[in-house]
């Protein structure tokens, strides 16, 4: 069965209810995210583990109204743990290590990583979506990069999302990658073990 029109109409959905929010909305529910994100990963207590400070966590630059994450962005910097941004312009190499976000160069409306920046495998994976379902399936712009970047390796993903974004269910094809986690403003979804 061909998803491409259903998905199609579902992106159209929920990016017009994620362009919704409010400015003020937006920002704090943004906020609340990074802070459920944070205390459950990333607190006090795990940063004395000296194994956590050499795993490097994949972050987004966002765009088109997604969760903003840079609260979470500046404290991961300030803790000195690894921050790899993804580079969509090399499916070989998916992400690479950023020093901070002033290294960002943009490719038309994408932001990249610079391109002389070293290529790493993260140990875990932010990841924006257009929609998350709650088994933890997303729903992104439709090109791939992430389906394909985390097919292969044993990242933690944790899917950040809006509670508008939320869905009972999305149309799922054999290449979708599920999340670990998904975390909204209100919730951490609890997801089944994946197999």
């Amino acid at each position: 069965m061909d998803l491409h029109a259903p998905k199609k109409n579902l992106r159209v959905h929920y990016r017009a209810a994620r362009a919704e929010l409010s400015k003020s909305d937006h920002a704090q529910f943004s906020q609340k995210i990074c802070d459920r994100v944070w205390y459950s990963f990333f607190h006090y207590d795990a940063l004395k583990d000296p194994l956590l400070r050499k795993r490097a966590v994949a972050l987004y630059f966002p765009i088109d109204h997604e969760v903003n994450i840079s609260f979470l962005s500046h404290k991961l910097f300030s803790e000195e743990i690894p921050i790899a941004l993804p580079d969509f312009s090399d499916p070989t190499r998916p992400f690479k290590l950023v020093r901070d976000f002033s290294e960002v160069r943009m490719d038309g409306k994408i932001p990249l990583p610079p391109a002389d920046a070293k290529p790493v495998r993260p140990d875990i994976v932010i990841v924006p979506g257009v929609a998350f379902s709650i088994a933890g399936y997303r729903l992104g712009f439709g090109k791939g990069f992430y389906d394909q970047a985390l097919a292969s390796g044993s990242a933690l993903k944790i899917g950040v999302c809006f509670q508008c974004q939320k869905s009972r269910d999305l149309p799922v094809e054999v290449h979708d990658v599920r999340m670990n986690l998904v975390v909204t403003e209100t919730e951490i979804l609890p997801l089944p073990p994946l197999l």
